[in-house]
């Protein structure tokens, strides 16, 4: 029976779900860049461009609002963002599609030149026609045959016998 009205969510579930959100969180909050001073809104705001243009490669809106003042931490939703952005550069690196020079680390930053530089490598991967190419690529299914194991369980071509010759099985018939 189909009704309008929604379940009720288990008590014990939401609190867990709340407090898994939590330690995500803080999680985020450890590696998001702090600054030694304050991050100027200037660097902030490239960062944030940097971050929208690239988010579009991962089927987001890319709409990542701009900053209005400067800040001494960046919020953890936007810390999230750029730790998926960070994971895929580091995968492309791993799998030769960018170059090492490509890394950055979050936790490290504490400058706006620093942010400066995450800008520009986030950039600089969202213009890479491999880079692109590697984001559109599916991962393959757990259980999908790889190309390799396909190579190996092809079929094999008969082998075909000169004509009066026969195979040792059918010799060993005989005997």
């Amino acid at each position: 029976m189909i009704t309008d009205k929604p379940k009720e969510m288990n008590p014990e579930l939401g609190e867990m779900a709340l407090e898994y959100k939590d330690k995500e969180d803080s999680m985020y909050k450890e590696i998001a860049p702090t600054a030694l001073k304050m991050f100027s809104k200037a660097s902030l705001n490239n960062l944030v461009d940097a971050y929208n243009v690239v988010s579009k490669l991962f089927g987001l809106p890319g709409d990542y609002p701009s900053f209005d003042a400067d800040q001494k931490t960046l919020p953890v939703d936007f810390v999230k963002g750029l730790s998926m952005v960070k994971t895929s550069i580091d995968d492309a690196i791993t799998m030769d599609v960018l170059d090492e020079d490509m890394s950055f680390s979050l936790a490290d930053v504490n400058t706006s030149n620093g942010l400066l530089s995450i800008a520009s490598k986030i950039i600089m991967a969202s213009k890479d026609k491999m880079f692109k190419r590697f984001l559109l690529e599916e991962a393959p299914e757990p259980n999908a045959p790889t190309e390799l194991r396909l190579q190996e369980e092809a079929p094999k071509p008969p082998v075909t016998k000169p004509e009066g010759t026969t195979d040792l099985a059918t010799l060993l018939g005989r005997l």
